[in-house]
């Protein structure tokens, strides 16, 4: 399995990547459109909050110049939006896929992230390409260049000149099929969706996995988990999940809260919160 590689990008130290659906959905296009551009081949995804994972075939070089547009697209998406570089400092790192037992493994490792994290089951996530395989999504979408130019533009944010055929859902999110190799994932499982959902359920294929990149597990809960906190709290107190749309009192429950419960540091909580570092001082 000769370029094959576990590609995941570094978690931001100062910020997350995605805040809100609009950010998951930039990510998820410039992701599609910057695998067009540089000819890689994508086998799977899972965009968190904070880093990316994606199985891929490339070489070396190729995979550098995937990188580099990504993070160019990303961080201009990034500055119009937040007018913050918050992106600038993110690095990756490339864990080689030897074997098709790995490949498997790899894939549902991937697509496991959102479980692993503690926000929602692998088969509910909207912001990976689980629903690409074994007939789970049948939705056909529009095609890109039937799209009126204006119209383009708003929906991808972006000039460029999709491959004819590329897709965009009703969501505006680029179709996975269009930029996926479903047909080498599903006959890594011997085209058995079976075999796919039983390898998803694995309770230890994490420690499986990170044996595999020779990482150890961390007892610190990860930016993804504590964001995931967050937000749940405020969902369960105050009926709203965005911790920015709460007043300083409330606010400052939910946080002390998290860090009773998970031991969050304050400068996690300062990645975590767009607010005021001067508040989050005062307030821990």
């Amino acid at each position: 399995m000769r370029n094959n590689y576990h590609f995941c990008t570094d978690a931001l130290k100062d910020a997350l990547l995605c805040y809100d659906d609009n950010d998951y959905k930039a990510a998820w296009n410039i992701l599609a459109e910057s695998a067009m551009m540089t000819g890689i081949k994508v086998y799977c995804f899972c965009i968190m909050s904070n880093h990316i994972h994606i199985l891929l075939c490339a070489g070396r070089d190729d995979i550098a110049r995937f990188f580099l547009t990504f993070k160019m697209k990303m961080g201009r998406y990034v500055a119009r939006k937040y007018h913050k570089t918050m992106i600038r400092g993110m690095a990756y790192r490339l864990f080689p896929v030897t074997d098709m037992r790995a490949f498997c493994q790899e894939v549902a490792y991937i697509l496991r992230n959102p479980f692993r994290a503690r926000i929602s089951s692998p088969f509910t996530y909207r912001w990976s390409s689980i629903r690409a395989y074994f007939g789970i999504s049948v939705e056909t979408g529009v095609e890109v260049n039937e799209l009126p130019d204006r119209q383009r533009f708003k929906v991808l944010k972006s000039r460029y000149s999709f491959p004819a055929g590329t897709r965009v859902s009703s969501e505006g999110l680029v179709l996975p099929g269009c930029f996926l190799d479903v047909f080498s994932v599903e006959r890594a499982f011997n085209n058995s969706s079976i075999q796919f959902f039983n390898l998803l359920k694995q309770w230890n294929l994490e420690d499986i996995v990170r044996g595999i990149h020779g990482e150890t597990v961390q007892d610190s809960y990860s930016d993804n988990e504590i964001y995931a906190a967050i937000r749940q709290e405020c969902l369960n107190v105050y009926d709203v999940s965005d911790p920015t749309k709460l007043d300083y009192r409330s606010l400052v429950r939910v946080i002390r809260k998290i860090r009773a419960r998970f031991g969050a540091s304050g400068e996690q909580l300062k990645r975590l919160l767009p607010v005021d570092d001067a508040f989050l001082d005062r307030m821990l």
